[in-house]
C-alpha cells in the first residue's frame, strides 16, 4: 500500500466509467483481486451517506433525465460512474461525512443544458 504517510488523508475521485458492480471498483472496495494485486479497501463516501440517510444512491450518469440526452434514443438505466472513495489508515480518525450531494443537475439558462454527460458529485467532510 503506497497510498499515504500516517496523519494524513487520501481522496480518490472521478469519473471511473464503471459501476459498483465491476472489477475496478470491487478492487478498490476489496473485494477482489485484481492480476494477483490485493488492495486495502477505500470508502465510498456516496455509498456510506446513503447508507446513514436511508437513501439510493444517486445516478451520476442519467439517460433518462439529463437533458443533454435529450434527442439520443437511449435504453441505458441510470447508474453511478462517478466516485469519491476516502483512503484511511487503521486506527485513523475518521472524518464526519457531512453531505455527497450531485451537482450540474438543473439545466442552464439560456441554453438550457447541464454542464456535462455526467453529474458532478461533491461531499463536505468534517475533520477534527
Amino acid at each position: 500500500n503506497t497510498r499515504k504517510a500516517p496523519g494524513s488523508w487520501s481522496l480518490l475521485c472521478g469519473d471511473f466509467n464503471a459501476i459498483p458492480e465491476s472489477s475496478v471498483y470491487r478492487f478498490l472496495q476489496g473485494q477482489q483481486s485484481l492480476h494477483g494485486v490485493e488492495t486495502q479497501p477505500w470508502i465510498d463516501l456516496a455509498a456510506y451517506d446513503a447508507f446513514v440517510k436511508r437513501k439510493a444512491t444517486a445516478a451520476t450518469l442519467d439517460f433518462v433525465t439529463n437533458p443533454r440526452w435529450t434527442n439520443t434514443p437511449r435504453l441505458d438505466l441510470p447508474m453511478r460512474v462517478d466516485w469519491l472513495m476516502l483512503g484511511v489508515e487503521i486506527e485513523q480518525e475518521l472524518p464526519r461525512v457531512q453531505v455527497v450531494e450531485l451537482f450540474g443537475v438543473e439545466p442552464l439558462a439560456p441554453s438550457n443544458a447541464v454542464p456535462s454527460d455526467h453529474y458532478g458529485v461533491y461531499t463536505d467532510l468534517s475533520f477534527t
